[in-house]
């Protein structure tokens, strides 16, 4: 028996051997190091509902499940990005910490995805000690700071350094941003992967941990035939101690191998009022009272019972009861017992009553076997070791190149539609200036600077995509809007400092106008009417209140009146007036004013304005039922989507956390854009109007 121990100890030093000596040789490549930053997405995006769940619970359940198969020759390190840029835990090859961490995280606001994966690269070139350096970037893939084009792509490859994606959102959703980051992935030697298939990226990882044969380096036939060899050797060194074992065997006089074991049988009385029988038990634990897990078959017992079962296990010299909850036994509620002969166990109506332990010990004994030894095995064994070379080198083995290449290698660039610098020349408008006026197709009214992209932004662009003259009217310029310092970027026109007043709502002008001119409006029309404060639901007015500080009911008609019959627009959009749905307060007023004018002009000119539809936030829809859906995703002949050139737009909202927020984060999970019809008099669709 103890030559036995010895002999299997010493095939798996033989073993390990030969598997070091093909890793010298260079057949098999080792298993490498691995240095990877979990970088995880904390934007405000990642709250929105992903099926069941919320996408970012998804992400951390797949940064879980990543670390959960952590190799011991991998360390570890986590960078978050939504509230700044911040690296959580540094690299160590205990994740414990890190698990904590995760757990710990909830989401907050920005997506600076680019400069996280710049970070998240400078710390691994700088601090990494592994020989693979590899970036799991966990998110839903949606920018809030800075687009995916301006990730350094050749950065990343010249480090070599691997991401991989993880995207905590349903498959068959449609997103503008996938396959810039699919590429971006694909490009440094990546994979894209959803929550759903984080196994199959725990086996593109690992695959090198799970079987070491995977990684053998077969590149021509002799390299072929000289790893058969290795392996060839080494079953003819098990199979020479096995022979080895069995001389020793013989010559030791029948020595006999001895194991002593315990024969165990518990004997139970089962009575109840409809039976009584006697059982044997050999196997344990012995379940009784469990549904699904019962040693024993009681047809009398009611299934309610599931969770108050127990079960016997052998001791000593006796039986041992455990139950989770207390059971009658012999009368006294109890979870733990040693049994001695006659206890009752009371379940229901059945009476359950140990009636005896036996415990028998009894000897195995292996006899040696006869052992013939034929001489052609060892003819074959020599002859087989001198058919092995003198001396295995991997000097055939092909090199081959592994670094990625380089984008200018490649010639491949992320799937990016070109950048937009405006679509055309905005007009913009100022307070109290009398437009030239030309015939327009449609117009747009709205109370802020930034809604015309939040709100109508893929309408437009789709609009004037398809040649549409496009009039956006804004009411207020915004200066009691609040600027997102330190969040936002700074230099030229945006000082080091929170922008309040006059100073935001002339930088609120000019992000409005430049948003404009990407989307592809002719003219930008400025009311200058006052813009209230709105950061708490005391601030909020009611609509007459509004109109009242605005001017009047009167004069806002006549002002906008003008306008309209100056334009003559076939459509009119804006925002819609008191509702149901939740808006501010200055929307409902616009809204509310626009439909007063509109009714004005209609009495005198009833054939002028031929539709006039409402936004629907695609949040609150439900409150709309029979809103129309508008396409935003689908690129039109240059290849441009309105959804692409809406985003591109709200990235000009720099001071504006409602645009690069809500606009950005949330906008990019929707394929269409939302209207309710007030009136309708074309012949055709809004689809088949706008191409």
């Amino acid at each position: 028996m103890i030559f036995i121990t010895n002999m299997k100890k010493i095939i798996f030093i033989l073993f390990l051997f030969t598997l070091l000596n093909a890793y010298a040789q260079g057949f098999i490549d080792p298993v490498k190091s691995k240095s990877i930053v979990i970088l995880m997405d904390q934007s405000y995006s990642m709250k929105m509902q992903n099926e069941n769940t919320t996408r970012f619970l998804a992400a951390k359940q797949a940064a879980v499940e990543i670390l959960d198969n952590a190799t011991p020759i991998t360390e570890w390190a986590l960078i978050t990005f939504g509230n700044g840029i911040e690296i959580k835990n540094p690299f160590s090859k205990n994740t414990s910490r890190i698990l904590e961490s995760i757990k710990m995280l909830d989401s907050f606001f920005l997506t600076p995805i680019a400069d996280a994966v710049k970070t998240s690269a400078e710390y691994l070139t700088e601090y990494s000690t592994g020989e693979e350096k590899i970036i799991i970037l966990i998110s839903d893939c949606i920018p809030t700071i800075g687009k995916p084009g301006s990730i350094e792509v050749n950065k990343l490859l010249e480090n070599d350094i691997t991401i991989y994606i993880v995207c905590p959102k349903n498959k068959d959703e449609e997103h503008i941003w996938y396959s810039t980051y699919k590429t971006l992935a694909e490009l440094t030697g990546g994979g894209f992967f959803y929550t759903s298939s984080t196994s199959e990226l725990i086996r593109e990882l690992f695959s090198d941990n799970f079987n070491i044969f995977m990684n053998i380096n077969i590149n021509n036939s002799s390299t072929l035939l000289i790893f058969i060899k290795i392996i060839i050797f080494l079953i003819i060194l098990i199979t020479c101690l096995f022979i080895v074992n069995k001389i020793i065997t013989i010559k030791t006089k029948k020595i006999e191998n001895t194991d002593e074991i315990n024969l165990i049988t518990i004997k139970l009385e089962i009575k109840h009022p409809k039976e009584n029988r006697i059982e044997k038990f050999t196997k344990f634990p012995i379940n009784i009272g469990y549904n699904n897990e019962n040693s024993i078959d009681l047809p009398y017992l009611k299934p309610e019972i599931e969770k108050t079962g127990f079960s016997i296990m052998p001791g000593e010299n006796n039986a041992i009861y455990k139950s989770v909850k207390p059971i009658l036994v012999n009368g006294v509620l109890r979870k733990k017992k040693q049994l001695i002969r006659g206890d009752r166990i009371a379940l229901q109506q059945y009476r359950i009553i140990y009636s005896g332990y036996n415990k028998k010990t009894t000897t195995i004994k292996e006899e040696p076997k006869n052992f013939k030894f034929e001489a052609f095995f060892l003819s074959i064994l020599i002859f087989l070791l001198f058919l092995l070379p003198d001396n295995i080198s991997g000097q055939d083995r092909i090199e081959e190149n592994t670094k990625p290449a380089t984008i200018q290698e490649t010639g491949i660039t992320l799937p990016l539609s070109p950048e937009i610098t405006g679509q055309s020349e905005i007009e913009i408008i100022i307070p109290d200036e009398i437009p030239d006026f030309y015939k327009a197709d449609m117009l747009f009214i709205h109370a802020h600077p930034d809604d015309e992209s939040l709100d109508f932004g893929g309408l437009i662009a789709k609009a004037s995509l398809s040649g549409k003259r496009i009039v956006v009217i804004i009411l207020t310029d915004g200066e009691a809007g609040l600027d997102q310092f330190p969040d936002r970027i700074t230099g030229d026109n945006y000082p080091e400092y929170k922008l309040t007043g006059t100073e935001l709502s002339n930088a609120r002008i000019q992000e409005c106008g430049r948003a404009l001119s990407i989307l592809g409006a002719e003219t930008y029309i400025r009311l200058g009417l006052k813009n209230l404060p709105y950061t708490t639901i005391l601030q909020e007015k009611n609509v007459f209140e509004i109109i009242n500080i605005w001017g009047g009911e009167e004069y806002l008609i006549n002002y906008l009146r003008i306008l309209i019959e100056g334009y003559k627009p076939e459509i009119i959009v804006s925002h819609d007036g008191p509702s149901d749905a939740h808006e501010h307060f200055e929307h409902r007023a616009a809204g509310y004013i626009t439909e007063k004018t509109i009714a004005r002009i209609k009495r005198s000119a009833p054939d002028l304005i031929k539709a006039y539809i409402v936004s629907v936030d695609p949040l609150q829809r439900y409150f709309y039922p029979n809103s129309i859906a508008i396409d935003v995703i689908t690129p039109l002949e240059d290849g441009l989507s309105p959804r692409y050139l809406q985003i591109t737009a709200l990235f000009e909202h720099i001071t504006q956390a409602d645009a690069s927020v809500i606009g950005i984060e949330v906008l990019s999970n929707f394929s269409k854009e939302y209207y309710d019809i007030v009136f309708w008099n074309l012949d055709n669709s809004i689809e088949q109007y706008i191409f």
